[in-house]
């Protein structure tokens, strides 16, 4: 299904090294080169960014060995789970497609021995399974992240 960016409510924006991301439902999402204080893609004033949008910022967490780590064994995030769900990536069910992917992407090759450790003993998310907004913001957080949301078009970062 095709939305309206510029019209559907943003649900997450975050920031990276790359730029800025807005996350719509259905996984939907528009990027742009801005940073929290030149806004791109999640230009409020270009997008429907409501009142209380988290706001994920993970430029300086990606330059730390540990927040550098959290980007690569961290969960993806769905914007649509609901609260304490998630969507893991089934390796008993999956592992057929999963190897033959990896047999020709090395980077997808290395992400699926991350999930493959991270699903051996105690059960925890691995960098394949999604997760619903605040156990990834919170997830983030913990490793660097600076954490926030919109308020009347400005974001106001959290302490």
């Amino acid at each position: 299904m095709i939305i309206d960016t510029d019209t559907e409510p943003a649900k997450l924006v975050t920031f990276g090294a790359g730029g800025d991301t807005v996350h719509f439902s259905r996984g939907c999402y528009s990027q742009g080169y801005g940073t929290p204080e030149r806004p791109h893609a999640a230009d409020p004033a270009k997008k429907n960014i409501p009142d209380g949008t988290p706001v994920v910022d993970t430029t300086a967490a990606v330059n730390t060995k540990e927040g550098f780590a959290w980007a690569l064994k961290g969960p993806l995030v769905d914007v649509d789970l609901a609260e304490g769900a998630c969507n893991p990536l089934e390796l008993d069910k999956d592992s057929f497609v999963a190897g033959a992917s990896a047999a020709t992407n090395k980077t997808f090759a290395f992400l699926l021995a991350l999930q493959m450790t991270a699903k051996h003993g105690v059960p925890t998310r691995g960098p394949l399974d999604y997760v619903p907004i605040a156990e990834y913001a919170l997830g983030w957080k913990e490793h660097g992240a600076r954490i926030g949301h919109y308020e009347a078009g400005k974001i106001v970062w959290h302490d």
